[in-house]
């Protein structure tokens, strides 16, 4: 037999891509092959877009599509760009995209499409981050799909669907009220169960940078004021943010942040005076276009903080041991509301 031959399939614009039909995608079935690492396969390749990207979860969510739609023929897709660590390239690399650094034979991979990563995850474990953080956020009061739907940013359709999950799985409770159903949380330790199995399967991307020593007291307070300023969405995380939860305020050696994909990341960075460097550094930061990052944040001393479920996730995907010490907070503060 014939070695693949070390042919590069024709590179596509990405818009054209997004854009494209199931079929249109699967006759990458024809590209030829590829031998990296001694794993035969098919490589997309689509050039970088230009265009201000204005919907982030959208072109996600779009982007999983294409990933799944490739698989499907065991083709992959992979972005040519000049700067691998981009908002775009991060958001794409979530997607199931790989990345190839133009001037560069290395090729980054992607993790799996959301939904094959999702069938891993049994039952209310399955739906977005995002619904979990919605429920517990609903977790004392009883509520409507919409009001679900609303607080998780998702659809009526998806809200219902998750709440028949937990009603089957007995998360919840319905509760009628004249011709509206409305539900409420009858097992909040669940949620936490189940987001430790989804902070299991979907570990975030980190980028790790080091801060000067003397810019490092000040990082947190920099950060918020220049995101504030430009319109970026953030969520300071792991252990800074869990001190905070705990009561147990004090400095870190180290911040984790999550960002929204913008135009500014770079300016923002220079701001920060952080520069790049491999694990571990001062500074972890994941760009993520998923709402769960900053969903129900709170804001406090000035500072925008992750959901509480985020954190532990965070903590989680680190390996850092502050993850137990959260989680036992946010157990024994849900059997204290329980037994009220």
């Amino acid at each position: 037999m014939m070695p693949p031959r070390p042919a590069i399939a024709p590179i596509g614009e990405l818009e054209a891509i997004l854009s494209s039909t199931k079929a249109d995608l699967t006759s990458a079935a024809s590209f030829p092959e590829l031998e990296i690492s001694g794993r035969r396969i098919r490589l997309f390749f689509v050039r970088e877009t230009q265009a201000a990207i204005t919907d982030w979860p959208a072109l996600k969510a779009k982007a999983r599509r294409v990933a799944t739609a490739l698989a499907r023929v065991d083709a992959t897709p992979v972005l040519v760009t000049a700067l691998a660590a981009s908002p775009l390239a991060a958001v794409l690399q979530d997607a199931g995209w790989a990345i190839l650094r133009e001037g560069s034979n290395e090729i980054l991979p992607g993790g799996p499409p959301a939904d094959m990563a999702d069938r891993k995850i049994q039952g209310f474990g399955s739906r977005k981050l995002t619904l979990l953080c919605a429920l517990w956020h609903l977790r004392n009061e009883s509520f409507e799909a919409s009001q679900l739907g609303a607080a998780a940013g998702v659809s009526a359709t998806a809200a219902r669907s998750a709440i028949s999950d937990a009603v089957q799985l007995g998360w919840l409770v319905p509760q009628a009220r004249g011709r509206s159903h409305r539900y409420a949380v009858d097992n909040s330790q669940a949620i936490i169960d189940t987001v430790k199995t989804t902070a299991a399967a979907t570990s975030p991307r980190w980028q790790h940078y080091a801060v000067p020593a003397d810019a490092l007291t000040s990082l947190p307070q920099r950060l918020d004021g220049f995101c504030r300023t430009h319109d970026i969405g953030y969520a300071i995380t792991g252990r800074y943010a869990a001190s905070y939860y705990l009561g147990r305020r004090s400095d870190v050696p180290e911040l984790q942040i999550r960002l929204s994909p913008s135009v500014d990341i770079a300016d923002l960075l220079a701001h920060l005076r952080a520069a790049p460097v491999k694990a571990p550094g001062n500074l972890a930061i994941v760009i993520s276009a998923d709402a769960a990052s900053w969903l129900h944040a709170r804001r406090a001393h000035g500072l925008d903080l992750a959901n509480p479920l985020i954190v532990l996730c965070d903590l989680l995907s680190l390996g850092s041991p502050a993850a137990e010490a959260i989680e036992a907070w946010l157990r024994s503060s849900e059997r204290a509301s329980d037994g009220r």
